[in-house]
């Protein structure tokens, strides 16, 4: 009967997570991301990581230190608590106890509901085969993106293949124990099934994933990403942004999992594994190796650059196509004890070909160079619900060094803060490093941070951040030593039934000048007000407006103003269809490319889409998604930008002829 009964409840609270999915935990990335920051790398791959825990949650009741860690919305301080309770009282019985962790605040709340379900809390040793084939769930979702259009490179024959874009995904998961993905995907333009692609798509990607084999927290074959400390040597996993550092009060991530991500340079091939030796000392190891992209020299002997689009269109691009060799062996070994934690490790990357960057232009002067690549660090950090302490100091095999700190505080229970301070030597080299920075690598920057949040009303929340940065050596668009200054503050008012929020954010650069003889500033504002009202539970309206004014040699501005509204069925535990359509008509006008405006877009599953709006057009969608049975989800997804102020969009090969461009999305997922 206790076993039915567990069943139940696991059942019901899968289902309540996947009826979730689509509102809460998506809402809340929008208020915590700096959309209009989409240059800062990671930002889509963080949004597909959140897609993967939401469609296949853990059991909270039995998640680690290293699980709640992959889930970028908690702080180091919260994540201690949640296992500090699960310690004390064995388990969760249900999400509403939550709230006796005060260090978790109400959207956390709502979000762990999302990302996880009470389960089965007693230790169990690894299922039977039978078992995982019998109860495992298995789920396909087929994409599709279909132009109404052509592009200059189709018409002129450039193009090596269609203009649609398509994949095919397969998963299987039994609770946290066993987790397989599987990922065949092609971009328009790319053939399929000739021309450098006779295995069909232009990609493909699969893993393995098993946890709590043993002594062996988690066994990864095949695809994975990796993170350790605060990405200063490895860093695949999810980037670390201005506002979201705020919320997550700078907390280190350590650890592997499996990922079918399509991306460059963010994700390995091969096996890892970690092993627990004790309750705080665990020890993680993972080889690599795979085919990457790169720029040949004239004589096809060393590279002069990795490329990381992952775009195969024309010969030329499908040259570059996997011609260069990548090989990683790493290892970390991570301690932890009383709020305590230690850790070490260190990668080794080699090249078959040498990495030679055009040295012509004086910023890629201390570009990675060479055949062999050797990063090492200590991260170390202590979190108490009051205090968080973390950093990471590296060094890569020429001696240069990296290192990032960071202090937080929970001043109260409404008020947090936290200073983070960073040095990246402009000779420091790391190949997979990715960590908190202006400049979007780890180097050549040093710098200082503060960020505050304050949830001064009940209803009432400020987040404010000021960032800056000092490049010691030229970096693109600076041919000298330069500086930037960023600045941002949010205002979050929040009811039962509708909420306002109000975003500034002022940048400042040094940038060179019209004849490159000194430096000028270049002064960006940026501001936002978002109007979100909730009738119903099935009844969704946004109002949105943006502003933007850049000054560099001349002044540009820019403004848009959105509408989005949201119709829909509720999923529950009884309703065998259910519908959601979601609609959305964008006015923007913008002087120039400079003063572009970011508006973020929904979707179907996996698909990330933040257009940028420059010129003066208009811009509608309209997406239906319909749950046909418990199993199967259709969704489909039109949108429409008209340009008023020209006839050709785009340039190159990439070019349309005419002031209007259509798109239709199609996806079916089948779970079963």
């Amino acid at each position: 009967m206790r076993t039915v009964l567990l069943g139940l409840a696991l059942w019901a609270s899968l289902s309540a997570a996947y009826a979730q999915q689509d509102n809460e935990w998506l809402r809340y990335y929008n208020e915590i991301t700096l959309i209009d920051d989409v240059k800062t790398e990671g930002w889509e791959d963080s949004y597909n990581l959140m897609c993967e825990m939401a469609e296949h949650p853990i059991n909270l009741n039995r998640a680690t230190a290293e699980d709640l860690e992959q889930m970028p919305f908690l702080t180091a301080s919260q994540i201690e608590d949640i296992c500090e309770y699960l310690y004390m009282y064995g388990c969760v019985r249900s999400f509403a106890e939550l709230k006796m962790i005060n260090s978790l605040d109400t959207p956390r709340r709502k979000l762990l509901e999302c990302f996880t379900y009470l389960g089965e809390d007693e230790e169990e040793g690894f299922p039977s085969i039978g078992k995982v084939l019998k109860y495992g769930r298995h789920e396909i979702t087929a994409t599709g993106k279909i132009p109404f259009y052509t592009r200059q490179g189709e018409d002129d024959g450039k193009y090596l293949g269609d203009r649609y874009k398509q994949s095919l995904r397969y998963t299987f998961n039994y609770g946290d124990n066993v987790k397989l993905g599987v990922i065949g995907s092609k971009d328009a333009g790319e053939p399929l099934f000739k021309t450098g692609n006779g295995a069909g798509y232009d990609y493909y990607g699969a893993y393995l994933q098993l946890k709590k084999l043993g002594i062996a927290d988690i066994v990864v074959l095949g695809d994975f990403k990796a993170s350790y400390g605060m990405g200063l040597v490895v860093n695949s996993c999810f980037n670390l942004g201005k506002l979201s550092m705020i919320t997550n009060l700078g907390r280190a991530s350590t650890g592997v999992r499996g990922s079918v991500s399509t991306y460059g340079m963010d994700k390995f091939r091969g096996a890892a594994t970690t092993i627990r030796l004790s309750n705080q000392l665990t020890v993680s190891t993972f080889a690599s190796y795979r085919k990457v992209d790169a720029t040949l020299s004239k004589d096809s002997l060393t590279i002069t650059s990795i490329v990381t689009s992952g775009y195969h269109r024309t010969v030329s691009e499908m040259a570059k196509k996997n011609n260069t060799g990548l090989s990683d062996a790493g290892a970390n070994i991570s301690w932890r004890n009383s709020g305590f934690h230690l850790g070490l490790t260190a990668i080794y990357s080699h090249l078959d070909r040498r990495l030679q960057p055009n040295t012509a232009y004086l910023y890629r002067t201390h570009y990675p160079a060479g055949t062999d690549f050797l990063n090492t660090s200590v991260s170390y950090g202590y979190n108490h619900h009051i205090m968080t302490v973390n950093g990471e100091t590296a060094m890569d095999n020429n001696g240069h060094i990296a290192t990032i700190n960071s202090l937080s505080a929970n001043i109260s229970g409404s008020l947090a803060a936290m200073v983070l301070q960073r040095f990246y030597s402009y000779r420091y080299s790391t190949l997979h490093g990715r960590s908190f920075a202006e400049g979007g690598r780890v180097q050549n920057e040093s710098g200082i941070y503060g960020g505050l949040s304050w949830q001064c009303l009940r209803s009432l929340t400020l987040m404010a951040y000021t960032d800056y940065a000092y490049f010691a050596w030229p970096r693109m668009q600076a041919s000298q030593s330069s500086h930037s200054w960023d600045n941002m503050v949010q205002a979050l008012y929040s009811q039962e039934h509708w909420s306002l929020s109000a975003r500034y954010r002022l940048r400042i650069k040094e940038r060179d000048n019209e004849d490159k003889t000194a430096l000028t500033n270049q002064s960006e504002h940026r501001a936002r007000m978002m109007l979100t009202i909730n009738p119903s539970k099935c009844l969704s309206l946004k109002t949105q407006a943006d502003m933007a004014r850049v000054k560099y040699l001349q002044t540009d501005k820019g403004y848009a103003v959105s509408q989005m509204a949201t119709l829909g069925t509720p999923v529950t535990s009884t309703s065998a269809m259910s519908w959601t359509l979601h609609t959305s008509i964008t006015y923007f006008h913008s002087d120039t490319y400079n003063s572009r405006l970011y508006v973020y877009e929904r979707g179907p599953l996996y698909s990330f889409y933040v257009p940028s709006f420059y010129g003066e057009g208009i811009r509608y969608t309209l997406m239906a998604k319909a749950q046909l049975r418990k199993q199967l989800t259709l969704t489909a997804k039109l949108g429409v930008t008209n340009y008023f102020d020209r006839t050709v969009i785009g340039s190159g090969t990439q070019a349309i002829d005419g002031s209007s461009q259509t798109d239709l999305d199609i996806q079916l997922k089948w779970r079963f």
